[in-house]
């Protein structure tokens, strides 16, 4: 049944805002449930022409060996987490009272893990290029752990370091180590697999706002009101239906970049994420006065 919206109620706004968030959220968690747990045939039976039977030719041929079983272990590893976090919301969504605060730190990482998952898996790049990504991932969270671990565990980081270093001189992957005026430090900062290069010290927001830019103003949003930033926390009070269309907006756009990225790859047609009813009527519990000024903008 079409929902029409009384432009002058804030709670009728508020109500089918959060109606929407809601059934956004489900959809989205359902979608990855059925994902997941299909993961495991899509990649038994992949067709020779996928990208993921190319990664895994060229592995079986002892190219990229590492890599693959890398992106194997990320793609299961990062799914399931964004399955633990769609549950998470799906908890809160639950509740009689909408809290925002508490789902935005979540509908931030399901952002994140969705356009880590498709960087990573890109279908229209070739073997070379995605073995870069993979290896530029995995020193990302080497250097990262060197960075942010006591001295111990930092220490384990930097052996391990260097014995991918050696591994992947081994199969011709070249390293770039950071060079600070002049002077070479063990830190990597670029991987060069052949032709295909991708550099490690990125930064998260970059992925999401490449993996999915419809969402980058939202994301920069969620992570204002993540790191406590002012205006964005009491936005959240005062503004509790555009809290509602911010988080199933992401949600919705995010598991949709995953599950192209993840279907491309393994060479299967994804279903529909979500219900675009249930996206129009986020769109619908938008009020008049913002809508104008939205309009305003754009011309």
């Amino acid at each position: 049944m079409m929902v029409r919206v009384a432009q002058d109620s804030d709670d009728e706004r508020f109500q089918l805002a959060v109606h929407a968030m809601v059934r956004l959220i489900r959809q989205s968690s359902a979608h990855v449930v059925s994902s997941v747990h299909k993961m495991s045939t899509w990649f038994d039976n992949a067709p020779s022409w996928t990208p993921f039977r190319t990664d895994y030719d060229a592995a079986a041929a002892g190219d990229h060996l590492i890599a693959f079983r890398q992106r194997i272990e990320h793609v299961q590893t990062m799914s399931g987490a964004l399955q633990s976090h769609l549950q998470g919301l799906e908890v809160l969504a639950a509740h009689d009272t909408f809290h925002p605060l508490p789902a935005t730190p979540i509908t931030r990482a399901v952002a994140e893990i969705s356009a880590t998952c498709a960087w990573i898996l890109q279908a229209d790049i070739n073997a070379d290029a995605r073995a870069a990504r993979t290896y530029a991932a995995l020193f990302h969270s080497i250097e990262r752990g060197i960075a942010e671990m006591g001295v111990s565990d930092a220490t384990k980081f930097a052996v391990s370091r260097e014995l991918l270093v050696a591994e992947l001189r081994d199969q011709g992957v070249s390293v770039v180590r950071r060079d600070k005026t002049g002077v070479k430090t063990d830190e990597i900062v670029q991987v060069k697999v052949g032709r295909s290069y991708a550099r490690t010290n990125f930064q998260i927001s970059q992925r999401v706002l490449e993996e999915i830019p419809a969402i980058g103003n939202l994301y920069s949003a969620l992570s204002g009101a993540t790191h406590g930033e002012y205006m964005h926390v009491a936005a959240s009070w005062e503004r509790p239906d555009a809290q509602a269309r911010m988080i199933g907006m992401v949600v919705a756009r995010s598991v949709e970049a995953w599950s192209r990225a993840v279907h491309a790859w393994v060479g299967v047609t994804p279903r529909p994420v979500f219900n675009q009813h249930d996206v129009d009527n986020l769109g619908r519990s938008i009020p008049l006065d913002v809508l104008a000024s939205y309009a305003a903008q754009d011309g």
